[in-house]
């Protein structure tokens, strides 16, 4: 309805669906506007109704709805961000760095400057979900400059240091300060909007064996969106292998 309303059709809406981690920040998204989560009594469970629900959802955007292009099977963020700009698509899922992470404002600058930041929509009933990004810094067991590496930890989480890295390449502050900051507010107004967001955040499983289960899971989210298996099929056959002592290559 919204593509034939307004022109769209097949470019109205972005996101990264290729085979790696980003399908799977698009997935728990919508899982989680859905009611979904990955747990169930304590429990991992992808293959669920919410789960199947959501990949349905996903692959209805390209197949059904024609909201979304099929060429966002192989996008990762970068392809996203360019298709998007070169074929007006009003709306596109992304990261708040993607200005800083990726040349785009040298692709077409004039549109640049008329996108604006949004929360993702959800469905009635269940509240909004984002879901975080970022790195991790670990110290090493085995190195010899602990206490050096240690105060890198430090330096890098403070309130300066986090202002430099949010300014240069657009990785979100972990300091609640840099939120409040009048400077910060003035320069960057959409900070206050991030936090609000930011409240509304949820983390990926922490698990040991996260990485193995993300491989599986995404191998099978991108052949449902691809129309190679349904999603009951796939869901199924992802919990299966993640449960399994299988090795997994993709």
């Amino acid at each position: 309805e919204y593509g034939q309303k307004y022109g769209k059709s097949k470019t109205f809406y972005l996101f990264q669906g290729d085979n790696y981690e980003g399908l799977i920040c698009n997935y728990l998204e919508i899982l989680g506007s859905m009611g979904g989560t990955f747990f169930q009594d304590n429990e991992l469970k992808v293959n669920t109704e919410k789960g199947r629900q959501s990949a349905r959802f996903m692959h209805d955007l390209i197949e059904k709805y024609k909201l979304s292009p099929p060429e966002v099977t192989d996008f990762i963020e970068r392809e996203s961000y360019i298709y998007a700009l070169q074929n007006d698509a009003p709306f596109l899922r992304g990261w708040s760095s993607y200005l800083k992470d990726l040349d785009i404002q040298d692709q077409n600058p004039e549109k640049v400057k008329q996108l604006r930041m949004a929360f993702l929509p959800h469905f009635s009933g269940y509240p909004r979900m984002t879901v975080f990004g970022g790195w991790n810094l670990m110290i090493s067991k085995y190195s010899d400059k602990k206490w050096e590496s240690f105060e890198f930890l430090r330096y890098i989480q403070s309130e300066e240091v986090q202002k430099i890295l949010f300014e240069t390449s657009g990785y979100l502050p972990v300091l609640k300060s840099c939120y409040t900051d009048t400077t910060m507010l003035q320069a960057y107004p959409y900070l206050g909007y991030i936090k609000e967001m930011i409240a509304c955040g949820v983390h990926r499983p922490a698990l040991i064996n996260y990485t193995k289960i993300s491989d599986i899971l995404s191998f099978y989210l991108n052949k449902i969106l691809k129309s190679e298996i349904s999603a009951a099929e796939g869901l199924q056959e992802a919990d299966e292998t993640i449960k399994s002592d299988k090795l997994f290559l993709r």
